[in-house]
């Protein structure tokens, strides 16, 4: 469970505005997840895959 850094932000957030609070979880796979991640907003668009 994150309880500080991103989630805390979120969830203060959802405080102040009344919204829904937002799951934040720690992926599995280590740095590497962000690394994926980053190439997949590249390369999606250019494979036909995402919104770019």
């Amino acid at each position: 469970m994150v309880g500080t850094g991103v989630g805390a932000v979120l969830g203060a957030r959802a405080r102040r505005t009344g919204e829904g609070a937002v799951p934040v979880r720690v992926a599995p796979g280590g740095g590497r997840v962000v690394a994926v991640g980053a190439a997949q907003l590249v390369l999606g668009p250019v494979f036909g895959r995402g919104d770019g």
